[in-house]
């Protein structure tokens, strides 16, 4: 007898697949682009990530707001938080003589703004009153994002920014297919039924392995200073916290009852349904680059 689960999967997966693929074949060498160019490229990519989550995040809030209401409203918001950032980082590396440290100040209190964003989230999702649930999650979810981004143009400035970047880049990446291939395959018992439904605990442990391997790889290819043990262990750790960030973005759709933010990426949809497991990875991969330097 076959199994109907198997079937689905190669009737509607195959076709999944192909489409993200073919993004990829697109999207990686830009990414590769914007990681050989360097500071500048990576600022430009983010305030434009900024500005279309921006525009996601309005019209996952109002399904009436016109593109350009929610790029004038939320768009251009939140593209300031990446412009912002980075000017504050210049002119601590150019002013000042402790640059390091106001940078390292500038992070942590990004990272502190993120989580206070993510907690009230979370207890606005669990209030049964209190709070404009859908308009005050996305709200928050939006800023959490921003800033997340304003990591990366800091790393990149880092000793060997832009390769912690693309290996953390790269092993969500893997990270995300493996537990997508596994988890259609053979997912049975579901990780978070509540918030996400199509995710499973054999997906999981699947896109932890590929992220490991991912990591392992491309610490050996870019020659960056971490022992094979390390590199495997950062691997996981990058997997676990892209779950978290895909899960906290999934939580927001599920309150708006949409299954992708947008469109804008065949195969993934928007900009938010792709960088939800890189938004907190962001931060991540700065402190552990500014810790290898």
């Amino acid at each position: 007898m076959s199994d109907p689960h198997n079937n689905a999967f190669r009737a509607g997966g195959s076709r999944v697949i192909a489409l993200r693929i073919a993004s990829a074949a697109i999207g990686i060498p830009i990414l590769l682009a914007v990681l050989w160019i360097g500071f500048w490229a990576i600022v430009a990519s983010a305030v434009i990530a900024a500005a279309v989550a921006g525009v996601e995040t309005a019209r996952l809030i109002d399904r009436k707001a016109s593109p350009l209401r929610a790029l004038t409203t939320y768009g251009m918001g939140l593209a300031t938080v990446p412009l912002a950032t980075t000017a504050v980082f210049i002119w601590a590396r150019d002013s000042t003589t402790a640059a390091t440290d106001i940078t390292v100040a500038l992070a942590i209190a990004t990272a502190m703004t993120a989580i206070a964003s993510i907690v009230f989230m979370l207890r606005c999702a669990r209030s049964a009153n209190g709070c404009d649930q859908l308009g005050a999650m996305g709200t928050m979810f939006g800023i959490y994002f921003a800033l997340t981004l304003s990591m990366a143009p800091m790393t990149v400035a880092l000793d060997d920014g832009a390769k912690w970047l693309a290996l953390m880049m790269f092993a969500v990446f893997a990270s995300d297919t493996g537990a997508y291939m596994v988890g259609k395959s053979i997912g049975a018992r579901r990780l978070a039924p509540a918030i996400s439904p199509g995710k499973t605990w054999e997906g999981f442990f699947g896109g932890i392995s590929a992220g490991m391997l991912a990591s392992g790889l491309l610490a050996w290819a870019l020659n960056l200073d971490v022992g094979f043990i390390w590199s495997l262990m950062l691997g996981a750790a990058i997997s676990v916290i892209g779950v978290a960030g895909d899960l906290l973005e999934s939580l927001l759709k599920r309150r708006a009852s949409v299954k992708d933010t947008g469109s804008i990426m065949p195969g993934h949809g928007g900009i938010l349904d792709r960088a939800d497991s890189l938004a907190p990875n962001f931060l991540f991969i700065y402190f552990v680059a500014w810790n290898a330097t």
